[in-house]
């Protein structure tokens, strides 16, 4: 398994720090955005761009979905200008099971 520490609290009282590794729903769902951007990430690489090249990622309704609350570390992450709603995909990515289609536009 994969671990991730956002951040360490020692408590003076305790020799060893004590892991919490509960992965909550919010936590979950940050990985699936993760993913996202990892096959966006690929994607611009598959079609030749260079970092401060400028997309548009366009999602479809159930993505949207997955990404809400985390459009502006996508939109940063990935170089969009921004993200639209439309179901011209030419991208995909499977995260537990579900598939989602995503298109990248380069302006």
């Amino acid at each position: 398994d994969e671990v991730n520490v956002k951040k360490v609290l020692l408590d003076a009282d305790e020799p060893f720090p004590i892991l919490d590794i509960v992965v909550t729903p919010e936590l979950k769902r940050e990985g699936d955005v993760r993913e996202l951007m990892r096959a966006v990430q690929d994607t611009r690489k598959s079609m030749g761009l260079n970092p401060k090249d400028r997309v548009i990622l366009v999602v479809d309704d159930a993505l949207r979905a997955l990404i809400a609350g985390f459009e502006e570390e996508l939109i940063s992450v990935v170089g969009a200008l921004e993200i639209i709603a439309g179901n011209e995909g030419g991208s995909s990515v499977t995260v537990e099971g579900t598939t989602y289609s995503f298109g990248v536009v380069k302006v």
